[in-house]
């Protein structure tokens, strides 16, 4: 039996756990939620992560915020316990992610990223071995995907009336700006040239309806371009709904593989 827990009950959380009730004939078992102070706290759930810790899970999976990465990543890798990000922007800070990485090497847990609302990724990687001159990820989402970005933005999202870029520049600058639905952008980056030597662009689309995700990239191996469009999640319009299913599907293959 794979014991798992999780960090935060939000709609990435709540449809991942639905996915994998519903295939009952999963060996996986939910052993509580980790959710913020002061929050309705119900059976199952932990304020403090000990308190979850103390549930004996084999895999945290994190599906909360770029915080909650920096603020319990190190202390569940070091229990011994491994933790599935998918917050993956959070890793854009390289003394965290070498602490992550430290802790995961000193206890022999793991340390599993989620491919999220995009696929591609596994060729990304390939093509790297061969070598990779330039990697470009391009995404466009509703006007509304875009609000409450920690920058200050040069366009005013609520008047816009046709596609428009609001912004250009690293992987690192998009998911430090838009921690909230530019994790992509960091997923992309690591399986490939890195967060400096990604370009991003992002769109914000009066008229979409649903998340649209490009990567191209060329090098030794040729030129390759996947797009693929995603319909949001209806509790989180920043997301895709195949980030749930992303997740649950990671966690079905790492209890194949432990």
């Amino acid at each position: 039996m794979l014991k798992v827990g999780f960090i935060g009950n939000g709609g990435i959380a709540k449809a991942a756990q639905k996915a994998l009730d519903e295939a009952s004939h999963l060996n996986v078992r939910t052993v509580g939620t980790l959710v913020r102070s002061g929050s309705d706290c119900k059976s199952g759930t932990f304020e403090d992560i000990d308190a979850l810790l103390e549930q004996s899970p084999h895999l945290i999976v994190e599906c909360a915020s770029h915080s909650a990465i920096a603020a319990y990543g190190e202390r569940i890798l070091s229990a011994g316990v491994s933790l599935m990000v998918v917050s993956i922007g959070a890793l854009c800070d390289d003394s965290l992610h070498e602490r992550l990485n430290g802790a995961a090497q000193q206890s022999g847990a793991q340390l599993v990223l989620v491919s999220g609302a995009v696929g591609g990724l596994d060729a990304l990687r390939a093509a790297r071995r061969g070598g990779l001159t330039k990697v470009t990820y391009r995404a466009r989402k509703p006007s509304s995907s875009w609000e409450a970005s920690t920058g200050e933005l040069e366009v005013d999202l609520a008047i816009l009336d046709k596609p428009t870029v609001i912004f250009a520049g690293s992987a690192r600058e998009a998911a430090r700006m838009f921690p909230k639905n530019a994790n992509v952008a960091a997923s992309v980056a690591l399986a490939g040239l890195g967060l400096d030597e990604t370009d991003v662009e992002l769109i914000a689309d009066p008229q979409a309806s649903q998340n649209t995700h490009e990567i191209s990239f060329s090098g030794a191996d040729g030129d390759f371009n996947f797009r693929m469009c995603g319909n949001p999640s209806p509790d989180n319009p920043k997301t895709s709904m195949l980030t749930a299913h992303s997740v649950a599907q990671a966690i079905v293959e790492f209890g194949d593989f432990t």
